[in-house]
């Protein structure tokens, strides 16, 4: 054995390096682990910059009280504004814009309620609106039945003065039977309001059962409280046709 050999063999060097060359071999070296670090948001500032940003809630520049106070105006602008067009349209209604139209006659039938009397005008275009109409006349009348002349696009108060006045007086003479007379006292009082008619054949018509009523039981020619309580206009045809 050559005298380095003897030494390094003294020394231990020789089992040293045999002993690292087998764990070498034995267990050959893992690389260690490599811990990846989550990925940070880039932008355009510097890294730091976002742990220097500071936020700063802006004023608003019109306080609590000026906000409510202007929503309240808007709200009672647009109340306002309705309120205005339904006042102005029922006004239009009660009292059209312009000159009344020409003339009509409207027949108001018997026994016709303010209501009808007002859908009638309407449809005859002497008012501008029945329920309008209704309304504005609610309590009052009743009115005469009769001929009543009108003029188109009259107002409220124009059409019912000239139903407050009465339908209109054709030539003649009028006789009013009020409720609850007898056939007798009927007589009478048509024999004073029209003098041209004889008693004779007044109480004829009356009694005979020549006239009859649409209510009159079958087989009677009694009258007795079938007469209708009104005014009655009496033409000159009829004064002819009594001569």
């Amino acid at each position: 054995m050559p005298m380095a050999g003897y030494w390094k063999k003294l020394l231990g060097f020789e089992e040293f390096d045999s002993e690292q060359s087998s764990q070498s071999q034995a267990t050959p070296a893992l690389p260690e682990p490599v811990q990846h670090q989550p990925a940070q948001p880039q932008s355009p500032e510097s890294p730091d910059s976002a742990d220097e940003r500071v936020w700063v809630r802006l004023r608003n520049p019109w306080p609590l009280a000026a906000r409510l106070t202007l929503i309240l105006v808007v709200v009672a602008g647009i109340l306002g504004g309705a309120v205005f067009l339904v006042f102005n349209w029922v006004s239009n209604q009660v009292d059209p814009s312009g000159p009344p139209g020409e003339e009509v006659i409207v027949a108001i039938p018997q026994g016709a309620s303010t209501n009808d009397i007002a859908r009638l005008l309407a449809d005859e275009s002497v008012v501008s609106n029945a329920l309008v109409t209704r309304i504005a006349w609610r309590g009052d009348g009743p009115y005469q039945a009769g001929d009543y002349q009108f003029n188109l696009n009259m107002s409220l108060s124009e059409a019912e003065a000239v139903l407050a006045a009465g339908p209109l007086v054709l030539p003649g003479k009028s006789v009013t039977l009020p409720e609850g007379l007898w056939l007798t006292d009927i007589s009478a009082r048509l024999l004073d309001a029209l003098p041209e008619f004889d008693q004779a054949e007044l109480n004829t018509a009356l009694y005979s059962g020549s006239i009859r009523s649409g209510f009159q039981p079958e087989g009677s020619a009694n009258l007795e409280g079938l007469l209708f309580p009104d005014t009655y206009q009496v033409g000159e045809d009829d004064f002819e046709d009594e001569a």
